[in-house]
């Protein structure tokens, strides 16, 4: 009777064991699928540390626009490119800026043209020197030659008028005399004309309004050459 008892127990917790075990597997069976979300190995891995929020995705930047100083060139809406150099941000200039006459963009100069004589101080009387240029001689505009001596010189005012003359005796040859004449009396205004010279001389006449000057370079032993002048003052 004992040993009845025995097995009776044995089977009713081998029984409960079974469904302990059916019921286990039931659950498990019956549970909730699996999501596919991160894994815990995928927070781990990556360029940031785990916890570190992933910067947000923009949109992709051009080399052009991206790198400081430079320009993008691209064509805008209106079809235009876009101002600015792409070379550091330094901006190119036209490769043909407008010259002047002058040689520099934006000025503009005009030719100088010295100024006549003013004639302030004008004495009434005609003077002359020897080896020297007399008072009130325009020295400014009529100079000596280079290396030329003064021999005589002369003014003789009259209404209205001054005339002047100058006689040296020259260093150099009679172009070299006419060449140095020429190119003052072309920077005061004055226009060069053709002139008769004679007995083999050489001659050349400049006019600036009524303002007329004459030099005439003599070939002979003297080597001598003379200028004369005459200037309108306006004075009565």
């Amino acid at each position: 009777m004992q040993n009845r008892r025995r097995i009776i127990a044995s089977v009713s917790v081998v029984a409960a064991a079974a469904v302990t075990a059916g019921v286990v597997a039931g659950l498990a069976l019956s549970g909730p699928s699996v999501t596919s979300g991160p894994s815990p190995l995928s927070s781990s891995v990556g360029p940031h540390e785990a916890g570190t929020p992933s910067a947000p995705a923009g949109p992709a930047s051009d080399s052009a626009t991206s790198r400081p100083g430079t320009t993008d060139k691209r064509p805008s809406a209106d079809g235009s490119a876009s101002t600015g150099g792409g070379l550091g941000g330094v901006e190119t200039l036209p490769e043909t800026p407008g010259v002047t006459p002058s040689g520099l963009p934006g000025v503009t100069t005009k030719p100088t043209v010295a100024p006549l004589p003013s004639w302030d101080g004008l004495s009434t009387r005609a003077v002359a020197a020897r080896g020297r240029l007399v008072p009130g001689y325009p020295s400014s505009l009529l100079p000596a030659a280079p290396r030329a001596t003064i021999l005589t010189s002369s003014l003789s005012p009259s209404t209205g008028q001054v005339q002047l003359a100058l006689v040296a005796r020259r260093d150099q040859a009679p172009a070299g005399v006419l060449r140095f004449y020429r190119a003052r009396l072309a920077r005061a205004g004055f226009a060069e004309q053709a002139v008769a010279a004679v007995g083999g001389a050489s001659a050349a006449a400049f006019t600036r309004g009524d303002n007329r000057v004459v030099v005439t370079v003599d070939p002979g032993r003297a080597q001598t050459y003379s200028v004369q002048a005459t200037f309108v003052t306006g004075k009565a």
